[in-house]
């Protein structure tokens, strides 16, 4: 199978997996009146997140300034806090927000006052600097020392160890720590799809394949979770890989189809970032109930408000929503 990142053409339609994935997060956090069907595929929209996050990373590993993209990274970190803590609770008033809020959501973005979400952004952070510098002293040895992270990463997950670590603390601390564990394994799934070409071999081939068997994993097998935080266990990253090799197979042979993709999906970021915010300012206004409805409405404002943020000529403010 060919490795030559060269090969590693952009998959729009792997885009349009984030966007839907971004929509699904919605859907779990205030849909509850919806479909339990959609709600369950919500499960699987962190761990693509975090797949295909290192999926084009290690298309990038070789020549990508890291300085540049840690910041990237933590300006979403650092400025939806601060935009947080000011609409909540200099336009808003809401109580119990304090400075400590505010540190403690930049440092690891899940404060359920201000934006619980952002731990993702926290954790994809740390296993950045961890592949960069596992890549930089051990080179050779890169793909071992990831597949034994993956193992021990499920071995703690499966032990129950990672869960009694971090069950007692705090949530702001206890999410953040429990799910870096258990995003691992996805970090690992990315870079493998990426290193030995999978997706691009696999690119537009077999489609009723991978539906049907996405469909006969989720109906007739049946695999324990570990206790954890929501994303853990060998099912979650079978279900991934299968849900994103679906995606890759659909066709893309219009120009007009992928342009439109291009548009839509650009700011996939910013709408995990912005919705808590966003559905906290329609509710009083638009609220129906916490069904599919309700969801798109909070999307559709998202992604204006994501678009209009990333028309602004300034690559920082830019970095807010991609």
């Amino acid at each position: 199978m060919q490795t030559d990142q060269k090969l590693l053409t952009r998959n729009h339609n792997l885009d349009l997996l984030k966007m839907l994935c971004a929509f699904l997060v919605i859907v779990v956090h205030f849909g509850q009146e919806s479909h339990h069907f959609i709600r369950s595929l919500g499960g699987f929209a962190v761990p693509i997140f975090m797949i295909l996050s290192f999926y084009f990373f290690w298309q990038k590993i070789t020549s990508i300034d890291i300085a540049k993209r840690i910041k990237k990274l933590f300006i979403p970190m650092v400025g939806w806090a601060i935009i947080y803590f000011i609409v909540y609770k200099v336009f808003l008033g809401i109580n119990g927000i304090t400075i400590s809020s505010l540190i403690w959501q930049t440092i690891t973005g899940h404060v359920d006052k201000l934006n619980a979400s952002m731990w993702f952004q926290n954790n994809l952070i740390i296993l950045t600097i961890f592949t960069f510098i596992i890549f930089k002293k051990f080179k050779n040895n890169f793909f071992k020392i990831m597949l034994c992270c993956c193992f021990l990463a499920y071995l703690l997950e499966y032990s129950d160890i990672n869960y009694i670590l971090y069950e007692n603390l705090r949530s702001r601390f206890k999410y953040p720590l429990g799910r870096l564990t258990e995003m691992v394994p996805y970090m690992v799934i990315g870079l493998v799809l990426a290193k030995y070409n999978i997706l691009n071999y696999f690119r537009g081939k077999y489609t009723s394949w991978w539906l049907a068997l996405f469909i006969f994993m989720n109906s007739f097998i049946f695999i324990n979770a570990p206790k954890g935080f929501g994303y853990g266990g060998i099912k979650y990253a079978i279900m991934s890989v299968l849900l994103i090799l679906l995606f890759n197979s659909l066709p893309q042979n219009s120009k007009i189809y992928r342009n439109t993709l291009i548009l839509c999906t650009q700011n996939t970021l910013g709408i995990y970032c912005i919705h808590r915010l966003v559905e906290k300012i329609l509710h009083p206004y638009v609220f129906i109930e916490y069904n599919l409805s309700y969801c798109l409405i909070i999307f559709v404002v998202s992604w204006f408000v994501c678009y209009s943020i990333s028309k602004i000529p300034s690559k920082n403010i830019q970095a807010l929503v991609k």
